[in-house]
């Protein structure tokens, strides 16, 4: 998801984040950039199961802002232990030779997070696998938890 706005609309990243946190709407990646005196833009990874609801808070954006729902991606981290930018570097090296998508990178003092194609995951996990020596006990490549959000309290 990818909202574009006047880099003078100063409030509309916290209204988008306000809406979102309202609406119950788990964000696993979240990316601004601003362009002087341009556009700015907030990106943003959510689940399938958020994706209509999403759309419907596209559609009462305040004026001036664009939404577009891009196509699905998947967020591969890694956790460096003290490589970080070793890591990094291998990372997008290895990104690089297989011509492989690149959405955004975040990082972390403890991850590094890279979003892509959740077509080819699967590719990219391979690729990963062959490129770099990961540990026996290395982090799932697919998580087993999922962490949702939600209003109820005890």
């Amino acid at each position: 998801m990818e909202f574009r706005f006047p880099s003078s609309a100063c409030a509309t990243t916290s209204e988008i984040c306000d809406k979102l946190t309202r609406n119950e709407v788990n964000v696993s990646f979240f990316m601004t950039r601003s362009d002087k005196g341009a556009m700015s833009s907030v990106s943003f990874c959510v689940d399938r199961t958020h994706s209509r609801l999403v759309a419907e808070i596209m559609k009462r954006a305040p004026a001036g802002v664009a939404g577009k729902l891009t196509s699905p991606v998947a967020l591969i981290t890694f956790y460096p232990r003290r490589k970080g930018l070793g890591l990094l570097g291998a990372v997008l090296a290895m990104w690089g030779m297989k011509k492989l998508p690149l959405y955004g990178v975040a990082t972390s003092l403890s991850s590094v997070s890279c979003a892509t194609d959740d077509t080819r995951v699967e590719e990219i996990l391979s690729a990963i696998d062959e490129h770099m020596k990961l540990p026996s006990n290395h982090t799932p490549f697919v998580s087993p938890l999922k962490v949702t959000q939600s209003s109820l309290m005890k």
